[in-house]
């Protein structure tokens, strides 16, 4: 790990297949990437070179969430608010919400028994309200003959927000949660829009802005808080 002046803090790649120097930033990691053979000396200054640069373009992708605190007391998101956690062991359902907060049935002194139970909550809330979501969205379509889906599915995935199949099945990943309704609304406009036009041409962008008014809004606000939702 390397420090600018600044106080930034990067991480250098080396690979024998780079030919040239690349600025990575992830979140708030620095990576530079750089081919083997190159002078320590000089890609340190090259960065140097660049470190307003950096500095700007971390302040810039400061995501608006932070992450979840598993622990009692602790903030977790859901629907784009923070809830606290509290704890009772006894109670018959994984997760109850009530005013702000979240009652986790779990240990809690176990952060990890916390982390899991509200995971498993989250994900049972996905599958409760997904299927209406759908069904809701589909009405904006002009078209009286509404696309037939064959299945809605819930699924925790490392890349993907959401998919639809060639033969109209449509699954979402259920971390999507824990952001506001109005990306979560935009995450199944999306979708929908596939089951018209199964690609990113200039149709389906016409489509989904039309289903779903603030579709730049949430496709910055996805890439400036993916990881703070895929780490969750």
């Amino acid at each position: 790990m390397f420090t600018l002046p600044n106080g930034i803090q990067y991480q250098l790649q080396l690979s024998a297949k780079r030919k040239s120097i690349s600025i990575q930033i992830h979140f708030q990691d620095v990576i530079v990437k750089a081919p083997t053979d190159a002078d320590q000396n000089y890609i340190h200054n090259f960065v140097l070179s660049k470190q307003e640069w950096i500095k700007r373009k971390m302040i810039g992708v400061k995501p608006d969430i932070d992450f979840n605190q598993y622990q009692l007391n602790g903030l977790v998101w859901y629907m784009g608010k923070q809830y606290k956690i509290l704890c009772n062991t006894k109670q018959k359902n994984i997760g109850l919400l009530l005013n702000n907060e979240i009652t986790l049935k779990a240990n809690p002194n176990d952060a990890t028994q916390i982390q899991q139970q509200y995971l498993k909550w989250l994900h049972h809330q996905a599958n409760r309200m997904m299927p209406d979501l759908v069904t809701h969205c589909l009405t904006r379509l002009n078209d009286n003959k509404h696309p037939k889906v064959k299945s809605i599915t819930c699924k925790r995935t490392q890349s993907k927000w959401g998919h639809c199949t060639s033969d109209q099945r449509l699954q979402f990943n259920w971390i999507i949660l824990m952001a506001p309704p109005m990306i979560l609304e935009y995450l199944i406009c999306h979708e929908i829009a596939h089951l018209i036009e199964k690609n990113h041409s200039k149709k389906f962008w016409r489509l989904t802005h039309s289903l779903c008014e603030h579709t730049q809004y949430a496709e910055q606000w996805l890439k400036k808080n993916a990881e703070v939702l895929m780490r969750a």
